[in-house]
């Protein structure tokens, strides 16, 4: 199951894929897989989706999405369903600048309020549009026990702060390289038999660095007994409540809404010898890694009752 757009002219002007894969290749993050396909992954978000060419050589009449008035360029968009939110968030706004730079229109078979007629794609539209049809899908596959069951989740406000933080990292690595300030990368976790996707980094103790908001933070601690040459680390697996109950005053905004902190330097040693004093909550062996297309970030709708009017 997923969420497809076509793209058309009002002029029977054919589509010049050549200089829409320039273009694509000059947004980074695409591929081109094959000479008719353009693919983008972002491998620090996780997101991904396609864009699929058919020639008009090999367009079969009356096959277009497109209706009368309007030319099929043969250009299609696809970004699956069973997601989380920010792969739409991602994505549209990359479409929206596509359209423009090309002076498309898009065809929406998703949206019933267009009704098929093609339009100037607007990247906030088509994210409310994509994530209605999401929720459709997940009402949809709830109806299947197991995939029902085997269904992970996290709340969407807690998923697009990772997102966001994720776009940013790559940014924060270069700008804050000279003041070396560790970046951590946020994992995404579970605990085993559990549905509930949590965040997770890894705080190295003596370290400048910045804090985003997680579930469950990793303390690299040096361990006793080991020279400069021989340093090893022990790592202790916390609640990230109980890191921030203990050391959350020492740390300063970062970024206007708090969802990222930061570890001044002077005050390194200080929060170290707070964390030294923190005891393991969790082992390592309890927790499962998580894909970033591997979970939803909300609750299918529930089925209807059988015996419902």
């Amino acid at each position: 199951m997923s969420y497809d757009l076509f793209f058309c002219r009002r002029e029977t002007l054919d589509l010049n894929f050549e200089g829409v894969a320039s273009w694509a290749m000059h947004q980074h993050r695409f591929q081109r897989p094959a000479e008719t396909q353009l693919w983008y992954q972002n491998e620090d978000t996780g997101v991904y989706f396609s864009l699929d060419y058919t020639p008009a050589s090999e367009r079969e009449s009356g096959e277009s999405s497109v209706p009368t008035g309007y030319f099929d360029l043969g250009l299609a968009f696809n970004l699956n369903y069973n997601r989380p939110s920010f792969f739409a968030y991602e994505a549209m706004p990359i479409i929206e600048g596509l359209a423009s730079q090309f002076s498309l229109f898009v065809v929406d078979p998703q949206d019933p309020e267009s009704e098929g007629t093609p339009k100037v794609p607007q990247a906030t539209q088509l994210i409310e549009t994509w994530k209605s049809s999401n929720a459709e899908a997940l009402g949809v596959l709830s109806g299947d026990p197991e995939l029902s069951e085997q269904r992970l989740y996290m709340s969407e406000d807690k998923s697009l702060a990772f997102w966001r933080y994720m776009r940013r990292k790559h940014e924060w690595d270069i700008e804050l390289e000279s003041e070396d300030v560790f970046v951590p990368k946020i994992m995404l976790v579970r605990k085993r038999k559990s549905h509930d996707v949590g965040r997770l980094i890894t705080w190295a103790m003596g370290v400048h660095m910045l804090v985003p908001d997680c579930e469950w933070i990793a303390i690299g601690r040096p361990r006793k007994g080991f020279g400069k040459l021989l340093k090893k680390y022990d790592t202790t697996y916390v609640g990230s409540n109980t890191v921030f109950n203990s050391v959350g005053g020492l740390l300063e905004e970062f970024v206007p809404d708090g969802s990222v902190k930061r570890l001044r330097p002077e005050l390194v040693p200080q929060v170290a010898e707070l964390l030294a004093g923190i005891p393991a909550e969790i082992s390592k062996d309890d927790f499962e890694g998580v894909a970033p297309d591997g979970f939803v970030d909300r609750e299918a709708p529930e089925a209807p009752s059988p015996l419902a009017v």
